[in-house]
């Protein structure tokens, strides 16, 4: 991989959150993030919601990571499809990237749910959250959405 990009690891293996020491070597040779992979609010939620039932079997259940690697977090949560239900884990994630912004860390947010179409709505309650508790100004508002164009991702 060239230096000047940073890039993360997603695993979904138990015995590499069991064992993480399994890719320490590995993640410290390369300076890695590792991904973060937060499926709590379908596991803890309404199982019986269809669309959930639909995506139960794609995603793991498998234990949130505490530890940010190099400086670098990434983060896939997938949230509900019963909106109500997401308020404490966006919560959560916009304390926990505050601090980690605080830190100098680099952090990106990917947000999923089983039904994509609530993901913009899902996406501008995180940034509101954050943006409520970052107020140094590097946070501006989204623009409306749909977006008339997404800009390049390299």
């Amino acid at each position: 991989m060239p230096g000047q990009l940073r890039c993360t690891i997603e695993v979904r293996h138990d015995e590499f959150f069991t064992h993480p020491e399994l890719l320490n070597d590995l993640i410290g040779k390369y300076q890695l993030g590792r991904v973060v992979m937060d499926t709590r609010a379908i596991f803890q939620g309404d199982r019986t919601h269809p669309e959930v039932l639909a995506a139960l079997h794609a995603k793991p259940d498998l234990p949130v990571l505490g530890h940010v690697y190099n400086g670098l977090l990434l983060v896939r949560l997938l949230l509900h499809p019963d909106l109500v239900s997401n308020d404490a884990y966006i919560g959560q994630w916009a304390n926990r990237f505050a601090h980690a912004l605080g830190l100098g860390y680099q952090c990106y947010m990917m947000i999923h749910c089983p039904n994509n179409q609530h993901c913009p709505d899902l996406s501008v309650q995180f940034h509101n959250r954050l943006r409520s508790l970052v107020k140094d100004g590097s946070f501006l508002p989204l623009p409306q959405w749909p977006i008339p164009q997404q800009q390049p991702l390299l």
